[in-house]
C-alpha cells in the first residue's frame, strides 16, 4: 500500500513538473530573443528643421564724413549711445591761415584778370573808332573807280592823253588794295581782341570754380567746427581719434538708424530647403520676431543665410536662435530614420513577418532593399522598395540581423493575435 501511495506521489509531481514545462516553455524559448519595436510606413511631409544662431546689425547706417581736412577736438559721445539727430558727436580744429591765403590768392588774379579784360574792353572800342578811318578810304577807292571809268570815256574822245587814262587807273587801283588791306587789317585786330576777350573771360570763370571749395571750406569754419548727428540713433563706432589730424572725406563715425535690422546666420552646406524670401523665427530672452530671408551666400565651410526684420527695443550686438523650417510641398512615403540601413549592398530596411513555430505564431524578420530619397531630422523618403502594410524594425534590446526570430514588443499594433 505504502508503494502503491509513494508511485501515485511521483506520477502527480511528474504531471506537475509537465505542466510547468508546457506553461513556462514559451518564456524559456522567447528569453534570448531581441525584443523589438515595430513601426508601419506612413504618408507624410517631410519637416526640415535647423537652428542657427547670429548676431543683429543695423539695416540702415548713416555714415558721416569729414568735411575738411582739420585735427579732431573734442568727443562729446561714446560708442553705443544713443544719440538724436543734430546732437554734437564731435568738434574739429581748422587751419584757417592756409584757406585764407588761398582766398585772397584768388582774389588778386581775379582783379588782375579784371583789370586785363577792361584794358581789351578799352581797345576794342578804339578798334571800331577806326572804321571811320576805314569808311574813308572806301569813299575815296569808289571815287577812284568811278573817275577811271569816266577817264576811259574822255580819252575815247580825246579829252585826255594816255598817260593820264594810265594814272587814273593806277590811283583807282592802288586805292582798291589800300582798302582791301585796310579792311583785313581792321578784321584780324577785331577777332584778336575777341579771342583775347573770351581768355580772360573763361579764366575768371576758372577762378569762381577753383575759389568754391574755400569759400564752402570758410563756411566750415564760420559756422563752427561740429559735427552733428543726421538722425535719431545710435553711434556705433569712432573711426578717428581726438587731437588726430584727418584728411578730408575721411570716414568718421558710424549711426545705426530705424527700426530695421539685419542678422547673418550660418547654416550647414548641406541645408538644401532654405531659399530667399522664406520667414523664420528669431528670438532671445527679450524678443521674438519674425524676418524675411534676403539671400543665402555659399562658403567654404557653411552657407552665411541674410536675415531682414524690424523690432522696436532691439539693439545692435544682440544675438537671437533662429528656427528655420519648412514643409515639403509633396508627400512621400515615410519611415523614422532608425529604422534606415546600410550595408555595401545600399540600404534596407528589416521587414517583420509572421509565420508558425514551434510554439505557436512567431515574428522574424527579412531584408527589404529600397531607395531614399530626401529626410529631415525625424524621417526618410523612401522611394521603392516597400509598402504601408508590412512593418518594419524600429529598435531593438540588442542586436537582431536578418533572419532572426525575435519578440515584437507592439505585435498588437500590426496583427490580430
Amino acid at each position: 500500500m505504502k508503494t502503491w501511495i509513494n508511485k501515485k506521489n511521483v506520477g502527480a509531481m511528474f504531471l506537475v513538473l509537465i505542466l510547468l514545462l508546457t506553461f513556462f516553455s514559451k518564456t524559456i524559448y522567447t528569453y534570448h530573443l531581441p525584443e523589438v519595436t515595430a513601426v508601419k510606413p506612413f504618408n507624410g511631409q517631410l519637416s526640415k528643421i535647423e537652428v542657427g544662431y547670429g548676431t543683429v546689425r543695423w539695416a540702415g547706417v548713416d555714415s558721416i564724413y569729414i568735411p575738411e581736412e582739420g585735427i579732431v577736438g573734442e568727443m562729446y559721445v561714446q560708442e553705443g549711445e544713443y544719440v538724436k539727430a543734430g546732437q554734437t558727436l564731435f568738434s574739429m580744429e581748422y587751419d584757417r591761415e592756409e584757406n585764407d591765403r588761398k582766398l585772397q590768392e584768388i582774389a588778386n588774379n581775379r582783379t588782375r584778370l579784371q583789370l586785363e579784360l577792361a584794358d581789351i574792353n578799352l581797345r576794342i572800342e578804339a578798334a571800331h573808332e577806326s572804321d571811320a578811318e576805314l569808311l574813308k578810304a572806301r569813299q575815296s577807292a569808289a571815287e577812284a573807280a568811278k573817275y577811271a571809268e569816266a577817264a576811259d570815256v574822255l580819252y575815247e574822245v580825246g579829252g585826255i592823253s594816255l598817260m593820264e587814262l594810265n594814272e587814273a587807273k593806277n590811283q583807282a587801283s592802288y586805292l582798291r588794295l589800300k582798302l582791301a588791306n585796310l579792311t583785313r587789317e581792321a578784321e584780324q585786330k577785331k577777332e584778336f581782341l575777341r579771342l583775347e576777350s573770351e581768355e580772360k573771360k573763361l579764366e575768371l570763370e576758372d577762378l569762381s570754380l577753383l575759389e568754391a571749395p574755400y569759400q564752402k571750406t570758410r563756411e566750415i569754419h564760420n559756422n563752427g567746427a561740429v559735427m552733428t548727428a543726421k538722425e535719431d540713433g545710435m553711434l556705433l563706432s569712432f573711426h578717428v581719434e581726438k587731437g588726430k589730424k584727418v584728411e578730408k572725406d575721411t570716414l568718421a563715425a558710424e549711426v545705426g538708424t530705424g527700426s530695421d535690422y539685419i542678422l547673418e546666420c550660418p547654416v550647414s552646406l548641406e541645408n538644401d530647403f532654405i531659399a530667399s524670401g522664406d520667414t523664420c523665427s528669431l528670438s532671445n530672452a527679450s524678443h521674438q520676431v519674425k524676418g524675411v530671408i534676403a539671400g543665402v551666400l555659399p562658403g567654404a565651410q557653411e552657407k552665411v543665410v541674410k536675415i531682414l526684420f524690424t523690432a522696436d527695443g532691439v539693439a545692435a550686438g544682440e544675438t537671437f536662435a533662429v528656427l528655420f523650417q519648412k514643409k515639403s510641398t509633396t508627400s512621400y512615403i515615410l519611415v523614422p530614420n532608425a529604422a534606415i540601413n546600410k550595408d555595401d549592398d545600399g540600404y534596407y530596411l528589416k521587414q517583420i513577418k509572421r509565420r508558425d513555430g514551434i510554439m505557436g505564431k512567431e515574428y522574424y524578420l527579412v531584408r527589404s532593399d529600397i531607395y531614399i530619397g530626401d529626410s529631415d531630422s525625424e524621417n526618410t523618403a523612401v522611394i521603392q522598395g516597400v509598402t504601408f502594410f508590412e512593418p518594419v524594425l524600429l529598435s531593438s534590446d540588442k542586436t537582431a540581423v536578418v533572419g532572426d526570430v525575435i519578440l515584437l514588443k507592439n505585435a498588437g499594433d500590426f496583427y490580430e493575435e
